[in-house]
């Protein structure tokens, strides 16, 4: 049996995966909504060559510090938006669309300050094994759009993209 053990994920199986599938996930509570939260890992994760107790260990920090990360994803996403506002101009042209996106900006404008903030992180993957393991990903309204911008960050938490995702 292919098992992942360790002191903030516990027991994790990989038995039976064929690719790569969530061996643990939460729930986490951040600035008032829920985060979810999952760690990926490739069917050999026990026996791949580069995956150490290290690995987890960075991982379960970033879990354990997801406020200091997401406010530097945030700050990430703010020069993002600055250099490409694309993202922000489909959201307020298709404000109709979007219920919390006319709420947040009735008079049809908004910064990329003000944009970078009210974005909502929704989900992060862990991915065992991959150059850039965190995956922070943060939408406008998640429950009218399927328009996603992703952080991918290194394991030290340094940017390596954003990608607009749906």
């Amino acid at each position: 049996m292919a098992t992942l053990d360790h002191p903030f994920f516990g027991h994790c199986s990989t038995a039976g995966f064929t690719t790569e599938e969530v061996c643990w996930e939460k729930e986490i509570a951040l600035n008032g909504s829920g985060v979810d939260v999952a760690l990926w890992a490739p069917p050999d994760a026990p026996l791949r060559s580069g995956l150490d107790k290290g690995e987890l260990d960075q991982m379960a920090d970033a879990v354990q510090h997801l406020a200091t990360l997401d406010e530097q994803a945030r700050r990430h996403l703010l020069d993002y938006l600055d250099d490409d506002d694309a993202f922000i101009r489909h959201h307020l042209e298709e404000a109709e669309a979007f219920p919390r996106v006319a709420e947040l900006f009735p008079s049809g404008g908004t910064t990329p300050p003000d944009f970078a903030q009210a974005l909502q992180l929704v989900q992060v993957g862990l991915w065992l094994g991959h150059p850039d393991p965190i995956v922070m990903d943060y939408m406008i309204d998640p429950d009218h759009s399927d328009q996603v911008l992703a952080v991918k960050l290194g394991a030290d938490g340094s940017l390596a993209s954003i990608d607009w995702e749906s």
